[in-house]
């Protein structure tokens, strides 16, 4: 790590595509710390364009079996925390040297396809290559911009670039989706804190054009890279995404039609008629708790060595090859792309990966999934801080799961979960019906089921048991469980 001290040197230019007078543009969330990935676009004529996907070249630095190798492979992906980031890569690296900042000379490898308006894509190509981003951009000022606001950060050369990807990524969203690929829609939480880490708000902020945008080219690219690498005959960590089980979406399908969705599926289940399920729940309120039980109803994605393609993007070729800052597996990827360009992917090297890919996938599996845990803890405690300080409110939410001790309800808005117990109404006895995710109430016949709009009183928040206590706001609930003093207004 000490011997690395530039990012770009005479020496690392040597056989690569100078692409320095590009508009390249990075957009990412505006607190991004590490900016992997850039676009470009040329306009060729015949309304065909070169749309350019530059990925930071991290190979480059990172050497196959040295000590930061060994590190990135133990680490496996870098660990997003409300709080902090576990970087899977040091600091210097990953923020700096191989971090695509605006006006700097930075190493890539670019994914390079001639498309035209209609999405159409025809010739393409890897290269290593050398690029200088014009512009670090956020989300939000490329939706202000697209969205006709003034955003001074936004040049003419820039704005052009925008204008001329935008119609290409919607168009290919479109062909994506039409082909049966599953597009979940689920709202991420964003916690905003202060200087010493406290909770000052949680809201769930909207997914904007942008996002797409972005969301699309990065598809393209990892779709290619798995293309051109297994074309080769190249060994490689494939992302796949198994075929559900069958049993998991007839109870899925059979929980919807409780909602009042009907459906019935016959014969073989493809992502096409889960993606018709996700349609007719677009824009309602039900939407957001079916993408989250279909979502627990699919398989989850993993990495291995054996092309089973991906159910859920329903994609036949795919891998990660866009974020090697913060993922293994698309470091992995860039490794031995480069040695295919290079054509230095001898026998020696393909019986070697052979032996190592399956080990490596399930490891990256594995500390995926503990990431993705990690994550959701973090969230869920400063959550719970959150509503410490709002014991008392009233708050509006939605049925999110349905247990024998009671109800869970997520709160409109911040995506905070609380228990109500059954035991604070006490008016009826509530039976939980588990195969339609609903509790019935054997003297009123009361239902809770999923998605129900409900009003609720914080009255606990337990920090050491990760739990907070909700009442229903009305007439029927133990007083006892509420909370003394005086209420706090909802928010």
């Amino acid at each position: 790590m000490a011997a690395i001290k530039k990012a770009v040197t005479k020496t690392s230019l040597q056989d690569r595509l100078d692409l320095r007078d590009l508009t390249v543009v990075t957009i990412d969330p505006v607190d991004a710390k590490d900016h992997d990935d850039a676009v470009s676009i040329e306009d060729i004529g015949d309304n065909r364009f070169r749309l350019g996907v530059h990925i930071a070249d991290v190979s480059h630095f990172v050497k196959h079996e040295s000590a930061l190798d060994s590190e990135a492979l133990l680490r496996g992906n870098s660990v997003y925390l409300v709080d902090r980031v576990l970087p899977m890569l040091p600091e210097k690296l990953s923020a700096d040297i191989c971090s695509l900042h605006e006006e700097k000379d930075r190493l890539s490898v670019s994914f390079l396809a001639e498309v035209d308006t209609k999405g159409n894509v025809y010739k393409w190509e890897f290269k290593e290559s050398v690029i200088r981003s014009s512009a670090s951009l956020n989300y939000e000022q490329v939706q202000d911009y697209l969205d006709g606001k003034r955003e001074p950060s936004i040049d003419g050369n820039i704005g052009s670039a925008l204008r001329k990807i935008r119609p290409i990524a919607r168009v290919l969203r479109e062909r994506r989706i039409k082909n049966g690929s599953l597009d979940f829609d689920l709202p991420e939480p964003k916690v905003v804190l202060d200087a010493r880490g406290r909770v000052l708000d949680i809201f769930t902020p909207k997914r904007l054009e942008s996002h797409q945008i972005i969301e699309e080219l990065m598809l393209l690219a990892n779709k290619h890279a798995a293309i051109f690498l297994e074309g080769a005959g190249a060994p490689v960590l494939f992302r796949v995404h198994a075929r559900p089980d069958k049993e998991k979406i007839e109870n899925f399908i059979e929980l919807i039609k409780e909602m009042g969705f009907k459906f019935s599926f016959k014969g073989e289940i493809t992502p096409l008629k889960l993606q018709r399920v996700l349609n007719s729940v677009k824009d309602k309120p039900e939407e957001q708790f079916v993408e989250e039980i279909l979502l627990r109803s699919l398989a989850k994605a993993a990495y291995q060595p054996v092309n089973i393609g991906h159910f859920g993007l329903a994609f036949p070729n795919y891998v990660h090859f866009t974020s090697p800052i913060r993922r293994y597996p698309d470091l992995l990827v860039h490794r031995v792309m480069k040695l295919v360009l290079k054509k230095q992917l001898g026998p020696g090297i393909i019986t070697s990966l052979k032996t190592t890919l399956k080990k490596i996938g399930q490891h990256c599996t594995e500390t995926e999934i503990a990431a993705d845990q990690a994550e959701r803890e973090s969230l869920k405690i400063k959550k719970l801080e959150y509503l410490q300080e709002r014991v008392g409110g009233i708050y509006d939410g939605i049925i999110s799961g349905v247990i024998r001790a009671g109800i869970f309800v997520e709160l409109q808005g911040s995506m905070v979960e609380g228990l109500i117990p059954f035991s604070t109404i006490n008016d009826d006895y509530f039976a939980l019906d588990e195969g339609k995710f609903r509790a019935v109430g054997k003297r009123t016949k009361r239902v809770f089921k999923l998605g129900d709009k409900i009003r609720i009183i914080v009255v606990k928040v337990d920090l050491d048991n990760r739990r907070a206590d909700f009442v229903i706001a009305d007439s029927n609930v133990n007083n006892r469980e509420r909370p003394a003093g005086k209420r706090r207004s909802r928010k």
